[in-house]
């Protein structure tokens, strides 16, 4: 059963909060009334219901009743809610606005016409997405962009983009055929201020999720890329809420409007965490990064029992800041993951072929010395490099390097609180 997403303010309030739109929206709910219009109302962005028109709410809800109703692979399979929260939808994140739901439904719908199952159909749009054009390149390549948001039109017209909007672009088209999918994110945490993207989509032949990364032509279940590499080094990862994720007042990502998916990418141990204090609390849970503690993960202790939150078994003596706040009192402490369960790439000699990372590597080592080389776990040493440019790791001497490293490792190593 899926709980009902819980609206971030009552429809009266929302018709107040679009201000001069308030007239596209009411047109809205006067040409399709009832719960799903209502649902898309009360879960829009500030921003969005200035902007939203009755055309595009209209379009948007009877072309997603019209992509379930008439496909055979998920009508009368699907649990209503999650088709609303995953296929209702009219954006996935922060995209600009657009009508995209008859644009690709018309193309997608003769490339699935002979797919008998869900995932086969999942695997003929994602096969369409990366086919080759008449000019010989794909449909979509997998190039860094600027701002990394495009919507499908956008994507489709540029045919270049990054994890995040690729991975957009595809929610759209599952979504588009009446398949329910969801965003997804994995932070690489432990070597760079990074995340990656990748989809789950709703399989209701199985009645579960499945994972696919659709920025390369690969499309590989998450699942097995990470089990082959051990790359990701998964500490947290995350589906995003049906409606775009919003932003605390520090810019921080609202991990707990999120959902916990650690436990279908990776094994996972438990952190628990229990507040001597009556009451309601919040949870914190950090990891050091680039300099300074990154939250990964927010979740709430309504009845003041302890919580368990599940955490990646990533790389073995990681630290994890951990904050308590309740009502009138905070504490925090420092816990360690104490097991890996992942094997690295790094520790992989295969992996070292012609690797222009292990190549810098190699070099300091040559040059400060196996000794001095030694005296800091390889660990930090490789995340560190990885930080690096290619010009940087040119220019950068050796010695400066080791001396950078040792002393971020120290300050790291140094840290403590004595509050509680």
């Amino acid at each position: 059963t899926v709980q009902a997403t819980p609206p971030p303010r009552s429809l009266e309030a929302s018709l107040e909060q679009a201000g001069d739109n308030r007239r596209e929206l009411e047109e809205a709910l006067q040409r399709v009334p009832g719960r799903d219009m209502e649902y898309l109302i009360t879960h829009a962005r500030q921003f969005d219901l200035a902007a939203l028109t009755a055309d595009l709410l209209e379009t948007n809800l009877l072309e997603a009743r019209k992509a379930y109703t008439e496909s055979p692979l998920v009508y009368g399979k699907v649990e209503y809610e999650i088709w609303r929260d995953y296929v209702l939808p009219y954006r996935v994140l922060e995209e600009d606005l657009s009508n995209w739901r008859p644009h690709l439904r018309a193309q997608l719908l003769p490339v699935i016409q002979d797919a008998k199952t869900v995932q086969e159909a999942a695997t003929l749009i994602f096969k369409w997405l990366h086919e080759p054009l008449e000019d010989g390149k794909r449909r979509v390549r997998f190039v860094a962009t600027e701002t990394r948001n495009q919507n499908p039109f956008q994507l489709l017209h540029t045919r270049n983009g990054g994890c995040k909007e690729i991975h957009i672009t595809y929610v759209c088209a599952l979504r588009a055929v009446g398949i329910p999918a969801r965003h997804c994110t994995v932070g690489w945490w432990t070597t760079s201020d990074w995340y990656h993207y990748f989809v789950q989509y709703y399989d209701s032949d199985i009645r579960d999720w499945r994972g696919i990364d659709a920025s390369n032509t690969g499309g590989k279940d998450p699942i097995e890329w990470n089990q082959k590499h051990g790359s990701w080094h998964v500490m947290k990862a995350y589906a995003f809420p049906p409606y775009p994720s919003v932003k605390d007042i520090d810019g921080m990502q609202r991990w707990d409007l999120c959902t916990d998916i650690t436990e279908y990418l990776c094994e996972t141990g438990d952190l628990m965490v229990r507040f001597d204090r009556q009451g309601p609390f919040t949870i914190g849970l950090y990891t050091w990064n680039i300099g300074a503690w990154r939250l990964i993960g927010r979740t709430q202790s309504n009845d003041g029992h302890p919580v368990v939150t599940k955490v990646g078994q990533t790389m073995k003596g990681r630290p994890l800041l951990v904050t308590v706040k309740a009502k009138d009192s905070e504490a925090m402490a420092i816990a360690r993951i104490d097991s890996v369960a992942n094997s690295h790439a790094f520790q992989d000699p295969s992996a070292r072929k012609n690797d222009l990372l292990f190549d810098y590597i190699d070099n300091v080592a040559e040059k400060v010395g196996l000794e001095a080389f030694e005296s800091v776990s390889f660990e930090y040493i490789f995340a560190f490099t990885r930080q690096l440019g290619q010009i940087e790791r040119f220019n950068l001497r050796p010695e400066l390097f080791m001396a950078w490293v040792k002393d971020a490792v120290e300050v790291r190593s140094n840290f403590s609180y004595n509050g509680g």
